[in-house]
């Protein structure tokens, strides 16, 4: 196709000049898409509705690419300058013989009014769930009549429904062949297929919203268009070859598997594109899915891409089934990234009425600085989990789910304040304070076994003052504690495994014969990642008395993963994740429960003259915490009972 101007074009035309929308109104604009042959100039007209009216049109959904080189758009008699990518989209879009009424951001947004652009973000949910047909331009060069797209109307698929996704296209559903599976095939084969899914499209913030909220969809490549169901079937047989590859102990299946899914492409807030339809069509199904918040759905656009990081929040509003009907949030890109981002936790807050949003944990090392869209450095408050961080959410882990009630039942009128977006000011009690964090490495899982054997039995003989003590970590009290918090991790894997849950006394004794075994071994640099994971991956010979060692290992390596031992003045044991890899636990750190929140939180004090400030290390498993012990004896209102034995409940502020 040719993109050079036409004759025409080259005349002196004055620029687009756009006519104000009036922002306290549903009003949009319409482009209007000229007919032509694929080598006419690029012709059109736009003209303002309201979304009231229930206009005919359709919604172009592409990724902007490159602005340079620029080509012409002449509308109404004026030019437009556009990037190649929107350029070959209308081309492959635009009809011989009539026009098309397209929505399209970078012709019906004038993209240099900000308060307009706000105004127009905050409509797109509306605009493409409303759209006729969401009309996605990939560039990408394939076969649409061969026999790999051919193939997908054979795909073994989990979900046998897709016909319901999309009814405009159930032909590819009406009459099916004996089914294949896609390892049937080569990559080879398939290759089509994978190029579409490797193309950036998948990729970017706003295509996602684009994409799930489509009433109809219709795929524009180069050599023609596709509906929807070829695409659908090929990523929900991939996605389900892998997933069902996870449990099997050979690994020629699983590499066999992971040569179609490299990476997650277009499944970064959902876990499958089939997934990502329903949910955001149709709810969670009970049981099934977990219906998307808005707080989760911006963590996860880590995966994804935008050249503005406010647009992680503004890109998926209309995906968050708690923003519907009450959406707090607006598109406003007067706002700094750290005002943008403070608004989701707001928004969680008055919406869930909790500070789970604290307990989060950092999957990526974390780099305290960034670059903003402006260019500047800026830092994020410690507080504050965000997609620059990889920040995921605990509190839906199942090894804490149960257990979650730390700071529960005070009254949650009490509050948050928050002071320019960095300064969050919540109530709690402090309960303790850190005396060893063990290993100081990252992980306890691949650090040796008897480094941080030797570590945990020098924290418990120091502690207190100081003075040698009787006994051993492994006879006291806390241990045992913390071996019944994780009970429903060894009963877990027990059950998937088939064999006996072992009771505490049991796995306590599992867990000292296997510290036992290793010292006798003289294995100094053996971890629960070698037992656990690569004796089977590489098929070690594992002597069958050993089989018992292996199951432990595993057992307590779910238990540790990620996580170090952290112990405290009052002989609690715990484990806290390593939120902040950039700045982790350490001795003198402080144990806090605060209101409204699941977890006990690890908090360091930061004084500047008789000012404290804390700033948020990460939350941490602390038996003896958990089940709401330190406030029992509170009024509902956080005010101390007659019965109340603990600190003082004060508020403090959080940087």
């Amino acid at each position: 196709m040719s993109l050079l101007p036409s004759a025409e074009t080259k005349q002196p035309i004055p620029p687009l000049v756009y006519t104000p929308l009036d922002t306290a109104r549903l009003d949009t604009r319409l482009f209007e898409l000229f007919p032509g042959s694929r080598d006419d100039a690029l012709r059109g007209s736009l003209r303002t509705v309201d979304l009231k009216t229930n206009p005919d049109y359709d919604a172009v959904s592409y990724v902007w690419g490159d602005p340079c080189p620029c080509f012409d758009l002449i509308i109404d008699g004026q030019l437009l300058q556009i990037g190649e990518s929107l350029a070959k989209a209308l081309i492959a879009m635009r009809l011989h013989n009539d026009s098309r009424i397209l929505w399209v951001d970078a012709i019906c947004i004038n993209q240099q009014d900000l308060a307009e652009r706000g105004h127009q973000v905050r409509l797109m949910p509306n605009i493409f769930s409303a759209a006729q047909t969401v009309r996605v331009w990939l560039d990408v060069h394939v076969d649409l009549e061969g026999p790999a797209i051919q193939a997908t109307k054979r795909l073994k698929l989990q979900s046998k429904d897709l016909a319901k996704v999309f009814p405009r296209d159930f032909k590819w559903h009406i009459a099916r062949q004996p089914d294949i599976l896609i390892r049937d095939r080569s990559r080879d084969f398939w290759d089509p297929l994978y190029r579409i899914f490797e193309a950036p499209y998948w990729e970017r913030v706003w295509t996602q919203q684009e994409l799930f909220r489509a009433r109809n969809l219709e795929f524009h490549f180069p050599t023609g268009t596709l509906g929807p169901s070829p695409l659908l079937a090929f990523e929900e047989a991939a996605h389900y070859a892998q997933l069902n590859s996870q449990g099997h102990r050979d690994n020629a299946n699983l590499a066999q598997a992971g040569r179609y899914f490299p990476r997650l492409y277009g499944r970064a807030l959902f876990s499958s594109l089939y997934n990502g339809f329903v949910i955001s069509r149709y709810g969670a199904a009970p049981g099934h899915f977990d219906r998307p918040s808005l707080l989760p759905l911006f963590l996860k656009t880590a995966d994804l891409k935008t050249k503005d990081p406010r647009d992680r929040v503004f890109g998926i509003i209309g995906l968050a089934h708690d923003c519907r009907g009450r959406n707090t949030i607006t598109a406003d890109y007067g706002c700094t990234l750290v005002q943008t981002y403070s608004k989701v936790i707001i928004h969680y807050f008055q919406t869930h009425g909790s500070l789970d949003f604290l307990c989060h944990e950092h999957t990526a090392h974390l780099q305290r600085s960034f670059a903003s869209h402006s260019g500047h450095e800026l830092s994020l408050p410690t507080w504050l989990p965000s997609p620059e961080k990889r920040s995921q959410l605990m509190t839906g882990d199942d090894l804490t789910a149960s257990r979650h009630a730390s700071g529960t039942g005070v009254n949650r009128s009490l509050g948050i304040g928050m002071k320019n977006h960095v300064s969050l000011f919540v109530h709690g009690i402090h309960c303790d304070t850190l005396t060893a964090v063990v290993p100081p490495e990252p992980n306890l899982a691949t650090t040796p076994i008897p480094k941080w054997r030797r570590a945990l039995e020098k924290a418990y003989d120091a502690r207190g003052d100081g003075a040698a003590s009787a006994g051993s970590i492994w006879t006291d009290p806390a241990f045992h504690s913390l071996l019944e918090y994780w009970a429903p991790v060894a009963e877990g894997w027990a059950a998937s495994y088939g064999k006996a849950n072992p009771t505490t006394r049991e796995f306590k004794r599992m867990i000292m014969h296997l510290l036992l075994t290793i010292e006798r071994g003289g294995s100094l640099d053996l971890t629960l990642d070698d037992i656990g994971v690569k004796a089977q991956m590489f098929g070690w010979n594992i002597p069958e008395h050993a089989e018992a060692d292996i199951c432990t290992a595993q057992m307590l390596k779910l238990c540790v993963t990620g996580g170090v031992f952290v112990y405290t003045q009052r002989s609690r044991l715990g484990i806290m994740q390593l939120c902040c890899q950039g700045c982790p636990a350490m001795p003198g750190d402080e144990v806090w429960v605060l209101f409204d929140c699941s977890m006990p939180m690890i908090l360091r004090p930061r004084r500047t003259g008789e000012a404290v400030r804390y700033s948020v290390i990460g939350p941490a498993d602390i038996p003896g915490l958990m089940n709401g012990e330190a406030c029992r004896g509170l009024e509902p209102d956080g005010s101390p009972g007659p019965e109340y034995e603990g600190s003082e409940p004060v508020e403090i502020e959080l940087i």
